[in-house]
């Protein structure tokens, strides 16, 4: 009985599923002759030009690492930008390494007042 109701399933959906298909190929066709005429309807990272500039700045990087040393086996108190090996602001720097407690405190405290103890609505501004 099961192989006569999976039978009749397939034979009321197979024509649809067989349809979705041809449709689907269809479009597919449509795009590749279409895009040769005009706009380039491609994902941006699929253009060259897109790729080679992220192959160079990869390079880029690899070749300054390789040069100045792994920047994050440093262990130094100070916050270095990567291709010029400047010494950042101090203020920067302490900005840099407070942001992630700063953004979860923010966080916390938004929760906080308007889903937990609901002491503000929720489109109140965020200060």
């Amino acid at each position: 009985m099961e192989n006569t109701s999976q039978l009749l399933r397939w034979m009321v959906s197979g024509p649809e599923l067989s349809r979705i298909i041809s449709e689907f190929e269809g479009s597919h066709e449509r795009i590749k002759r279409d895009q040769s005429k005009g706009p380039d309807i491609r994902h941006h990272e699929q253009i060259k030009s897109v790729q080679v500039t992220y192959q160079k700045q990869v390079k880029a990087l690899c070749d300054t690492i390789e040069e100045t040393g792994n920047p994050f086996m440093e262990h130094s108190k100070e916050l270095l930008v990567l291709d010029t090996r400047n010494i950042v602001d101090v203020q920067v720097a302490d900005t840099v390494r407070k942001i992630e407690k700063l953004g979860k405190d923010h966080y916390d405290t938004f929760r906080n007042e308007r889903l937990d103890q609901k002491t503000k609505s929720i489109y109140d501004p965020i200060k």
